[in-house]
């Protein structure tokens, strides 16, 4: 999901297209990739930044998912980036106990192209950790 700027059928892919085929960014990328394994080592790759007057980046911590607090595990964070005009879900980057169940929830909203404010307004299931997307995009 973090890869919505290098894929053609990603929502950035218009607004970066001509510089990243002109750079041969995806090539040099696959490049570095296999040498990295080549060589052993491992690879981490942060979300792409946009900026603040073009997207909207929205930050929360796990204080404020129920599920965290019942279980005690508060480390981590929630982090999504957002086209402010129609709100669709760029990236997402989900640090925290059960990142697996919360990023298939995102997933289907980025894939169904619909706007970050459905898991904001979502009746989700209690207490899980998805309900920490209530959380997160309530300022839209």
């Amino acid at each position: 999901m973090s890869f919505e700027v290098l894929s053609e059928k990603g929502l950035a892919w218009p607004l970066v297209r001509e510089s990243l085929q002109e750079n041969n960014t995806i090539e040099n990328m696959e490049r570095i990739f296999k040498a990295a394994k080549t060589h052993g080592f491992e690879v981490f790759i942060s979300p792409h930044y946009f900026y603040p007057t073009d997207k909207e980046r929205v930050v929360s911590n796990l204080l404020t998912i129920p599920r965290a607090r019942t279980t005690g595990q508060l480390d981590g964070l929630l982090k999504a980036t957002i086209e402010k005009s129609t709100q669709p879900i760029l990236g997402c980057t989900i640090q925290a106990a059960e990142a697996g169940e919360m990023i298939g929830a995102a997933q289907a909203v980025m894939i169904a192209e619909m706007p970050a404010t459905t898991l904001r307004d979502a009746v989700l299931s209690h207490p899980t950790m998805v309900e920490g997307f209530n959380a997160l995009f309530a300022a839209l």
